[in-house]
């Protein structure tokens, strides 16, 4: 069941929105996505390319979402 996309973007979405372990998560996941770009951007990769990487980093299906979108802007 955690295997399918739908199931997993809607726990990831539900995990954020949680009273107090929504804010855990939040700094979790932005902790986690701000090391890797920075050590991937550190190493001479391009911005967008860093990006592109990270999104797959970040440990939530709803940032990734976002970061990838980003990226791609």
């Amino acid at each position: 069941m955690l295997r399918s996309k739908k199931f997993r973007d809607r726990v990831d979405a539900l995990s954020l929105k949680l009273p107090i372990i929504g804010g855990i998560v939040h700094d979790s996941v932005v902790a986690r996505f701000s090391r890797t770009l920075s050590t991937t951007f550190a190493a001479g990769v391009p911005l967008v390319e860093a990006l592109e990487s990270t999104a797959g980093a970040a440990g939530n299906a709803t940032y990734s979402a976002g970061i990838s979108k980003s990226a791609m802007t």
